[in-house]
């Protein structure tokens, strides 16, 4: 990463860190594991300090290339997270969506695929399987997005619209980024300069 580019990823990340950090104030104080207990606020409180820690490692990598792999295992999981999240939103929407049963399954399995990907990167998968697997993840967050505001009904399509667009948004970039990684063999300096601050304007 050129010197040039390395206090745009810091303040992008920084950045980053702030808003979720505000975010995850925020939904703590929605006290949503008190009783009745709202399975799905916790989900996207859980999404959102695993963002925290996420930014928090990237931010820190910088400095210690070490911390990426750590930092690449937060990010899988912070994916899994937002999948639970966006699940529970369309189950919400209704008890039965006709056809989607795969969704919860798959959510489920995708990220542990992607940290078993990344714990044999070093032995047998390598860096490519890894890139694959972030690219499929971005995939399978587009399609759950797309699910969520395909089911709900009409008089709750426009206020799910803020977070469909954000987390469409910011699994389109991730997309573009790994996709990229996936045809070239590694990722685009530039690109990767720009996701923390990407990721909290989308926010």
């Amino acid at each position: 990463m050129s010197e040039l580019a390395l206090p745009l990823t810091r303040w992008g990340y920084g950045l980053s860190l702030f808003a979720y950090a505000v975010l995850s104030a925020y939904l703590l104080g929605q006290g949503y594991w008190r009783r009745p207990v709202n399975r799905t606020g916790l989900a996207v409180l859980l999404a959102s300090l695993l963002t925290v820690l996420w930014a928090a490692g990237s931010w820190l990598a910088l400095d210690n290339p070490g911390g990426w792999f750590w930092t690449l295992l937060l990010d899988i999981a912070r994916y899994g997270a937002w999948f639970v999240f966006v699940v529970r939103l369309i189950r919400q929407g209704q008890d039965a969506v006709t056809g989607l049963r795969w969704m919860e399954p798959l959510s489920y399995a995708m990220p542990l695929l992607g940290w078993v990907a990344v714990l044999m990167a070093g032995q047998v998968s390598g860096l490519g399987t890894v890139f694959l697997v972030m690219m499929l993840l971005a995939v399978l967050g587009l399609v759950l997005v797309e699910q969520l505001f395909r089911n709900l009904p009409e008089d709750a399509q426009w206020s799910a619209k803020p977070i469909s667009l954000g987390l469409a948004g910011t699994f389109v970039f991730d997309l573009y980024l790994f996709s990229q990684a996936v045809l070239f063999g590694g990722i685009d300096p530039d690109a990767l300069s720009i996701r923390g601050l990407v990721h909290a304007a989308l926010m």
